[in-house]
C-alpha cells in the first residue's frame, strides 16, 4: 500500500512537473503575442507623430515663404505702405515660424524604433533548432527589450511635436499681434505695445501649460538619461 501511495506522488510530481511547464510555456506565448501588439500601437503612435511632424513642417515652409515674398513685394510697391506691418511682433513671428520648421524636423528625423525581429534573428532562431517554446521565450525578451526602446522614442518625439506645436502657436500669436498693432500704429505709443508684448507672451505661456508642456519635458529629462 505504501509503494502504491509512492507511485501515486511520483506521477502526481511528474504531472504537475509537466504543468508548471506547460503553464510557463502559455506564459511566454502570451507575453510574446502581447509584446508583438505592444510594439505595434508604440510603432503606430511613432508614425503619427511623424506625420503630424511633417505635415507641420511643409505648411510652416509654406507660409513662411508666403510672409517673406508678401513683405517683399509691398516693399517694392509704391501704392502700398507695409511698413506699419514690420514690426518686433511680425519679425518674432517669423523667427519663430522658422524654429518651429526646425523642431518639426527634429521630430521626424529623430524616431528611433524596433519594428520586431531582424534577418540576423530569424536565421540565428532557425539555426538553432529550437522548441516552439524556448522561441517563444526568446521573442517574449526580445520585445521587452524593443518596447522599451519604442517607448523611450515615443516619449521624446511626442516632447518634440509639443514643442513644434506650440512655437507654430507662438508664431500666430505674435503675427496676429503685428497686425493688430500694424492697423493702429499711429495710435500706439512704446507703452501700449509693452502691453501688447505682455499680452503675447503671457497667451503663449498659457497655451504651454495647457498642452502640459512641462510634464512633456519632465518624462522626456527621465528618458534620456542613460540607463
Amino acid at each position: 500500500m505504501d509503494e502504491s501511495v509512492s507511485a501515486s506522488g511520483d506521477d502526481s510530481r511528474r504531472d504537475n512537473s509537466h504543468e508548471s511547464v506547460d503553464g510557463e510555456d502559455s506564459v511566454a506565448m502570451l507575453m510574446h503575442n502581447e509584446g508583438r501588439k505592444t510594439v505595434d500601437n508604440l510603432n503606430a503612435g511613432l508614425s503619427d507623430i511623424d506625420t503630424k511632424a511633417s505635415k507641420l513642417m511643409r505648411a510652416n515652409i509654406v507660409l513662411t515663404g508666403l510672409l517673406l515674398s508678401g513683405f517683399s513685394f509691398a516693399s517694392n510697391s509704391d501704392s502700398i505702405d507695409a511698413s506699419p506691418f514690420v514690426n518686433s511682433f511680425s519679425i518674432g513671428g517669423i523667427l519663430v515660424l522658422v524654429a518651429s520648421i526646425i523642431a518639426a524636423g527634429v521630430t521626424y528625423t529623430a524616431s528611433e524604433s524596433r519594428v520586431g525581429v531582424s534577418p540576423v534573428t530569424i536565421r540565428n532562431f532557425t539555426e538553432a533548432n529550437l522548441e516552439r517554446s524556448e522561441v517563444d521565450r526568446g521573442l517574449a525578451k526580445a520585445y521587452a527589450r524593443w518596447i522599451e526602446i519604442n517607448r523611450r522614442a515615443n516619449v521624446k518625439n511626442a516632447f518634440y511635436i509639443s514643442i513644434t506645436i506650440l512655437l507654430v502657436l507662438a508664431s500666430v500669436i505674435l503675427l496676429s499681434a503685428s497686425v493688430f498693432v500694424g492697423a493702429f500704429d499711429d495710435s500706439f505709443t512704446s507703452g501700449l505695445r509693452g502691453i501688447v508684448w505682455l499680452a503675447a507672451l503671457s497667451s503663449i505661456v498659457a497655451v504651454g501649460r495647457i498642452s502640459d508642456i512641462k510634464g512633456d519635458y519632465e518624462q522626456w529629462k527621465q528618458y534620456r538619461r542613460p540607463d
